[in-house]
């Protein structure tokens, strides 16, 4: 079985594709983007699923979290509110 991470934005794609994989037995975890992916209204569809919820810029973070699961395979989906300069900032190690 392959393990999935979906990077996931704002709107209803992210879940469509975790539950379709879901359906498929196909194992997948969740990356929600902070302020973009909206927890309280995906709350009783996301326990089907594993999930971390992210800052946008946190590379480093993410990239632990695709090590630690051992994924290799990656789905981006969904919105992203588009921040300002000010608001950015890329965590590099």
């Amino acid at each position: 079985m392959k393990n999935i991470v979906i990077i996931a934005g704002g709107g209803v794609l992210p879940i469509n594709i975790a539950k379709s994989l879901l359906l498929k037995n196909i194992k997948s975890h969740i990356i929600g983007i902070k302020n973009n992916f909206e927890i309280k209204k995906n709350k009783n569809l996301i326990n089907n699923f594993t999930y971390d919820i992210v800052k946008l810029g946190s590379l480093t973070k993410i990239i632990k979290i695709l090590e630690k699961r051992k994924i290799r395979n990656i789905i981006f989906a969904g919105f992203i509110k588009r921040p300002s300069i000010s608001d950015i900032s890329i965590d590099f190690e």
